[in-house]
């Protein structure tokens, strides 16, 4: 497989989070009902849940995201892919605002702690999108390890001639 394409499919990496997440969240809630479970599990699952549910503010933006991603980055250079996909958490953490903005101000009655609300989710954005940079980095590095990445065949920059 080629890095270019691998680049392209962690794309849909926060998708098989959330399902492995949804997934889990079921099943251990179905496992260990709320009053048996053990402190450590409770926090797992109630992240689970959260995350589960978030998909609900982040699905929409984050469809737009990766869509506008994955075509952009046919036929681009792996290190400009590298570049702008790197970016992408702050491109999410705008569209997050931009959509929870529009919502929250088509309401009656706007909460004047729709800033504060906006800055959050922001912020959240960043942490989870640079944290699943991490984890498909890392995965990245495992598929190189294994040999089942196909090494990049990059042209030399042209050195100056010295006479």
């Amino acid at each position: 497989m080629k890095t270019q394409t691998i680049i392209r499919l962690s794309l849909l990496f926060p998708y098989a989070l959330w399902i492995i997440l949804a997934s889990f969240m079921v099943v251990m809630s179905e496992i260990f009902p709320a009053s048996e479970s053990l402190p450590l599990l409770s926090g797992i699952i109630t992240i689970s849940f959260v995350y589960s549910f978030g998909i609900l503010v982040w699905g929409i933006p984050y469809t737009i995201l990766a869509l506008g991603l994955w075509i952009w980055s046919k036929g681009k250079p792996v290190r400009m892919m590298i570049k702008v996909f790197a970016l992408s958490p702050l491109m999410m953490a705008v569209l997050v605002a931009v959509t929870i903005a529009l919502i929250l101000s088509a309401q009656d009655g706007v909460s004047p702690d729709i800033g504060e609300a906006i800055l959050a989710l922001g912020v959240f954005s960043l942490a989870y999108g640079y944290g699943n940079i991490g984890i498909v980095a890392g995965l990245y590095k495992l598929l190189q390890i294994g040999n089942f990445i196909m090494p990049e065949l990059e042209t030399p920059r042209a050195q100056p001639e010295t006479t």
